[in-house]
């Protein structure tokens, strides 16, 4: 522990009272603790299992200190041993089960096997010149990066253009990459479908290709560097640069056009952002005042927090990291003076502040307390990023997930307690998106690469890739796989960015082929379900074309020419289709995304499907998916984070039975229902959530 003399400790802990009565004055509630006086932190990392790793440079460089409870306490650990003559840590990276990494000002790598107690020097990774000016003559490395597949990625301030150093081995080797930019690089940042990487020329570029190759993305401001950088899930990424301006960007996977959304320190230069999830943001600069600021809707307006309360003249926040909890959020950072910041938020008061009042007007007749009917939850903020859907089979629920790019398999078979069984990754596997079962085979749609993959699921504990194929052409914006479907020996896959159904053989089951495919008209095609020689569509967002206002049927008798025969249209009613449910041998219940609708559809003529009953209401905002239990349907609501039992037991008539909002659903999308149980997931909250419907 970092201990010190009887008077100093009394000095500190009377420091320490004025400072928290500072801190809780403020927005922020830090809580402030000095590992190394005067020493700069600006290197930090969660290394899982409550461990916390931070690392110093100048005035007292080198130095590895590290909390094991998540960051209340440290304890002062190994000095690096660098050869060169630049010795502070600038970045730490953590992958799993202990292991860690840390570049410093010289790129000079370590590693550590043991959750940071103890390091050797690896090699030194750059050798070019680095960046050096009046301002920046530091650190050859700054950025440093695990990949969602392992592979350890670390940039160079290269005065003529930053290189990319790539390793697949865990820092034994490197490939050099570059340059990329025409300038230095800076730090990276994860996103969904790849990574990204800042720097001096005031661009970002990224890699989808898991750090192989790089492209310009975003010309954010080419008049000086981006520092700050973060990613918001599902698709917003923010940064901010050395004159203090804030940028947001939509990640569509195919541009990266920025907007100026203001500079909230009044020309304070950029030094960090945190995002927490559930739109709240903070951010840190480094001149002038040396303020932190805090937004609740993803940087559009700022609150002032003010200078880091550590009472330390001229201090200021270096490098912010979050810990997820399960029912909390930690935003924990070093500081220029050798302090710690740490504070915690709750979800649930993160979730209350930042609902919008206008979207939750649930009459109280209806609305539910989730916790009322809820037998278990899991959470896990590495495996279950954005889950999509849930699919039951057995005691697992099979769960992709977009933003961790995977496939979680979580063991259900006691209600009360799932634990995550495994959690199947590749590099094809790129935004998880749909997922379906036939034996000991499952198929798994990857988005961004029209990619479908052929998994061994035989020991749910241990799965194995056995084959992969892509569905459909490629080029300029080509992706968006949204589902995969097996049907009696066939599978079918929606290619929402061309409005296509394609049909792929798998009666070889190891190794589907593509045989057909079936234009569904102009507004694309995300849903399917199969029933008998009809497969059922709807559209959803489609590359070229108006938003999705259809479901269509397709005859499929004929698995090499499929026929469209039937089109409803209606972009009112049919807003974005994304699922059907089959409800005995009559009757398909559907739910419409931009129609904020449930439907329910004759199929006894089954090419020429009839509506017999719809139901509209804010109150099931943005359904995503659906499930049928008998004479119930249960929509999940990923606007409005709740889940909707709604009555079809006469189909003419859909109604509302009630709505269970929570933050534990916050942008609900996932949800199956079996044996009087409900299963859901939700993309922002990364939990999966089962109840008994019964007991709301």
């Amino acid at each position: 522990m970092v201990r010190s003399s009887s008077y100093r400790l009394f000095f500190m802990l009377y420091l320490a009272l004025l400072i928290s009565v500072c801190a809780s004055a403020g927005e922020i509630p830090w809580r402030v603790t000095e590992i190394i006086p005067g020493g700069r932190i600006d290197a930090i990392a969660y290394a899982g299992n409550n461990v916390v790793i931070c690392g110093t440079r100048n005035p007292n460089p080198g130095w590895i200190f590290y909390s094991t409870d998540n960051g209340f306490t440290w304890q002062k650990g190994q000095h690096l041993n660098a050869t060169e003559p630049l010795t502070g840590i600038t970045c730490i990276a953590s992958a799993k089960d202990g292991l860690c990494f840390a570049i410093n000002e010289s790129s000079e790598l370590f590693r550590s096997d043991d959750y940071g107690k103890t390091w050797i020097r690896l090699r030194k990774i750059s050798s070019n010149p680095r960046l050096h000016n009046q301002k920046y003559s530091q650190a050859l490395s700054y950025g440093l990066c695990i990949t969602k597949q392992g592979t350890l990625l670390i940039s160079d301030t290269n005065e003529n253009g930053g290189y990319v150093f790539r390793s697949t081995d865990n820092g034994e080797t490197f490939a050099a990459i570059g340059p990329v930019s025409s300038a230095a690089l800076y730090r990276f940042e994860p996103v969904r479908n790849g990574i990204i990487v800042n720097g001096w020329s005031g661009c970002i570029y990224k890699s989808e290709d898991d750090g192989q190759s790089w492209k310009l993305w975003s010309r954010m401001d080419t008049t000086t560097a981006l520092y700050a950088t973060e990613y918001i899930r599902p698709g917003t990424i923010v940064q901010a640069s050395e004159k203090g301006d804030v940028y947001q960007s939509r990640d569509d996977g195919t541009s990266g056009s920025s907007v100026l959304l203001g500079n909230p320190g009044n020309g304070a230069a950029a030094d960090d952002f945190v995002y927490l999830g559930y739109r709240t943001l903070v951010y840190t600069t480094y001149t002038r005042d040396k303020k932190v600021f805090i937004s609740y809707d993803e940087g559009k307006s700022w609150i002032d927090d003010g200078p880091v309360p550590t009472g330390a003249k001229g201090d200021w926040l270096d490098h912010v990291i979050t810990i997820e909890q399960e029912d909390s959020v930690i935003a924990i950072g070093g500081t220029c003076k050798g302090f710690i910041a740490r504070a915690a938020f709750a979800r649930a008061d993160l979730f209350a502040k930042t609902s919008d009042p206008g979207k939750d007007k649930i009459p109280a007749a209806l609305k539910r307390d989730l916790e009322k009917g809820l037998l278990g939850a899991l959470y896990d903020a590495k495996e279950l990023d954005e889950p999509e859907d849930v699919l039951i089979d057995g005691n697992f629920a099979y769960v992709p997930c977009r933003g961790s790019n995977n496939l979680a398999v979580i063991d259900i078979s006691d209600p009360r307690k799932p634990v995550l069984a495994s959690s199947f990754r590749d590099p094809e596997l790129i935004d998880a998106m749909g997922v379906s079962k036939y034996g000991k085979y499952v198929y798994v749609a990857s988005f961004s690469n029209r990619t479908c993959i052929v998994v061994d699921a035989s020991d749910p504990k241990k799965l194995k890739k056995l084959y992969s194929f892509v569905v459909g052409p490629g080029g300029a914006g080509a992706g968006q796989l949204r589902k995969v479907v097996y049907h009696d020996r066939y599978l079918y896959l929606t290619r929402d960015d061309e409005s296509r159904l394609y049909i792929a053989d798998a009666r070889n089951p190891a190794r589907p082929k593509v045989i057909s495919s079936v234009t569904t008209g102009n507004d694309g095609v995300f849903a399917v379900l199969v029933k008998g020689n009809y497969a059922y569509t709807g559209g959803c967002f489609p590359a070229d074309g108006p938003a999705g206002r259809s479901i269509r049927v397709v005859n499929i008798s004929d698995k090499k020419n499929p026929k469209l025969v039937t089109s409803l249209i209606d972009s009112a009613r049919y807003g974005c289709i994304c699922n059907f449910q089959a409800r005995g041998d009559k009757y398909l219940v559907n739910v419409g995304w931009l129609s904020n609708s449930l439907s329910v559809l004759d199929i006894s003529n089954p090419a020429s499907p009839v509506e017999v009953g719809y139901l509209k209401s804010d109150l099931i905002g943005n359904p995503n998916r659906v499930a049928v239990m008998g004479n119930k349907a249960y929509t999940i609501n990923s606007t409005y984070n709740s889940l909707a039992r709604i009555d079809i037991s006469s189909p003419e008539k859909p109604v509302i039975d009630y709505i269970v909002p929570s933050w534990k659903l916050k942008k609900g999308y996932g949800i199956a229902a079996r044996d009087g149980l409900v299963y859901m997931a939700g993309r922002d909250s990364r939990c999966f959530v089962i109840v008994d419907p019964s007991m709301y």
